[in-house]
């Protein structure tokens, strides 16, 4: 541990794209297209280098790693979670102040999106709690709003993301009654009543 100096974050990238093989690294480039362009996905060889491009992007940094949280379950990963999550409370701790500039804990609260840019940020929060079969029921229960390949092979974030696209949800207004409608329907009644407002 005498290299206490090296950035953190890139050791940590170090040790998570060797964790990760390259049969999965199809997977996670697919996953990445929302987040960085196919030009600089197709130049990373390996995942380290893709983590890399996602940290330049400003997608992921020593004390938010959202997206890569959100990825690694659909990459059959899940077990890598914990100590991505480990690693930002360590980094969150390190730096108290600066991590949250308005004492807000945003742990365990879904960030407010009343007007709030980064639904992004939401979305992904919402969908690690979505599983895959919930997330099946819920594209099942919209296929008449979005017809029946419009939500095919998206994660729960990006399915997400879609109902927002096609204004089924409405931040900017607070409405998010379409959402709350499906999570009870997939038997997600506990994420419905967490909504910002419904």
């Amino acid at each position: 541990m005498a290299s206490s100096q090296l950035n953190p974050l890139a050791k940590f990238i170090e040790y998570i794209g060797g964790e990760i093989k390259n049969d999965e690294l199809k997977g996670m480039k697919r996953l990445s297209k929302d987040y960085i362009s196919e030009n600089k996905i197709d130049r990373c060889t390996d995942a380290a280098e893709l983590l890399t491009a996602l940290a330049e992007n400003g997608k992921i940094s020593a004390t938010n790693m959202d997206v890569l949280i959100a990825m690694l379950p659909d990459m059959n990963r899940a077990a890598l979670v914990e100590d991505v999550e480990e690693f930002v409370n360590k980094q969150k701790q390190k730096g108290t102040s600066s991590a949250a500039p308005d004492g807000a804990t945003n742990q365990n609260k879904m960030p407010s999106t009343d007007g709030n840019p980064d639904f992004a940020e939401f979305a992904l929060k919402l969908g690690r709690d979505i599983s895959k079969s919930e997330l099946a029921d819920m594209k099942i229960l919209c296929q008449g709003q979005l017809g029946k390949g419009a939500t095919e092979g998206l994660n729960a974030k990006q399915f997400i993301m879609k109902l927002k696209e096609v204004g089924l949800i409405c931040p900017e207004k607070g409405d998010y009654s379409y959402l709350g409608n499906l999570l009870r329907n997939a038997d997600r009644k506990d994420l419905a009543d967490k909504l910002p407002r419904i």
